[in-house]
């Protein structure tokens, strides 16, 4: 009897099961620096300060999914390493008083070297399992650099100047959002790209003063500072999703 040939059944690929991946992108800091005491005068415009910086961010993400029907469930933890570095100087002209001359002015900094984000996911699977559309949720953490400096010299005795400082090396905490679009190139590899939105808590610090500061020294409950940042990425990434787990194909 004749052969018949038979087309070998491609098998199905859905988004369920464990990966890893990379990504890369750009980031915007939103950096807050608020005077609590309003030491500044409002009148001067110094009691808050806003700045802007754009950033590179680059690192890795490790997931599950689960697919049921169309819907998907999944869980991801990611890490980023970023160049975020905001600086500003704002130091005001001379102003010649009786017998000496005022100067003054303040130096802000923020710094964000390092974050990550613990988040669940939501998704649902499009064009034959081949694209996944998704929001995401959950807590975020970053390490980084605070400073805010503050410098008053009047040039004449008993307090030749005040010098103000805080500088911080911590973790923040927060939570992040966002939504993204993620594409099978094979049951195994995809490509992605989302979009993420950080927002982390602020954190209020009494203001030190070193030799000749009067005021920081004896009314630091006094001279407040609050520091909040927000950061919004956009990046694009690849993952490598594992078989024979949990009924991944």
């Amino acid at each position: 009897m004749p052969e018949k040939s038979v087309v070998p059944v491609q098998p199905s690929c859905d988004w369920t099961g464990f990966y890893i991946g990379i990504n890369v992108g750009v980031g915007q800091l939103d950096s807050t620096f608020n005077d609590r005491g309003d030491w500044g005068y409002g009148d001067e415009g110094w009691t808050s300060h806003q700045f802007t910086e754009t950033a590179f961010i680059g690192g890795g993400q490790i997931g599950y999914n689960h697919q049921w029907q169309d819907l998907v469930f999944g869980i991801e933890a990611d890490f980023s390493g970023s160049t975020a570095d905001i600086k500003r100087d704002n130091f005001y002209p001379e102003y010649p008083l009786e017998s000496s001359t005022y100067k003054f002015g303040h130096t802000d900094q923020a710094t964000i070297d390092f974050m990550g984000t613990i988040r669940g996911r939501l998704g649902i699977s499009l064009n034959n399992n081949r694209a996944l559309l998704y929001a995401t949720a959950g807590g975020a953490y970053a390490h980084g650099q605070w400073d805010h400096h503050t410098y008053y010299e009047f040039g004449y005795t008993p307090f030749d100047y005040y010098d103000g400082d805080w500088r911080g090396d911590d973790w923040r905490w927060g939570w992040v959002g966002g939504f993204g679009l993620e594409y099978a190139l094979t049951c195994n590899w995809s490509l992605r790209g989302e979009g993420l939105y950080y927002w982390f808590g602020e954190n209020t610090v009494n203001m030190t003063g070193t030799a000749g500061s009067y005021y920081f020294q004896n009314q630091s409950n006094f001279y407040k500072y609050t520091f909040s940042d927000s950061f919004w990425t956009y990046r694009v990434g690849l993952n490598y999703k594992f078989t024979g787990f949990f009924g991944a194909h």
